[in-house]
């Protein structure tokens, strides 16, 4: 279920953003005191997204953490879904006592949908560059 933004899910989009922003390997430490937060934070975050296929480790000197992919094929929803198993805004199912005659789940589905939608349109380069404003202003 998906309620206030995940601290891991902010912190992925700021390392995400800073990688995208520097286009070289970052180490951990440079993107932890660029971005303001602890090295292990960072580590267990850039894990998760090394993990996931958003970013890569290149060994050595010169190494550290890139993007996996263009900043244009990454998407917000791609970063949510590192975190978050789905991006549900309420979780309604048929345990529920007026699951049957419950009108407002159609809403909550929607809405749920709406959100994947407009997730999946705005990418890592949207937000480096401030853009995401094009994708929300299309969906009006």
């Amino acid at each position: 279920m998906f309620g206030k933004c995940q601290k891991h899910v902010r912190y992925a989009l700021r390392l995400l953003v800073r990688l995208s922003l520097e286009n070289r390997p970052m180490s951990s430490s440079e993107l932890a005191e660029k971005e303001l937060i602890t090295r292990n934070f960072a580590l267990k975050v850039l894990h998760y997204l090394k993990r996931s296929g958003l970013v890569n480790s290149i060994k050595g000197k010169n190494g550290g953490f890139v993007l996996a992919k263009s900043p244009d094929e990454i998407s917000f929803l791609d970063v949510i879904s590192v975190f978050e198993k789905d991006l549900v805004i309420v979780d309604c199912n048929s345990r529920c006592k007026n699951y049957r005659a419950c009108r407002v789940k159609y809403f909550w589905n929607w809405l749920s949908d709406y959100l994947k939608d407009l997730f999946s349109n705005i990418t890592i380069k949207d937000i480096a560059s401030g853009t995401f404003t094009f994708h929300l202003e299309k969906l009006s």
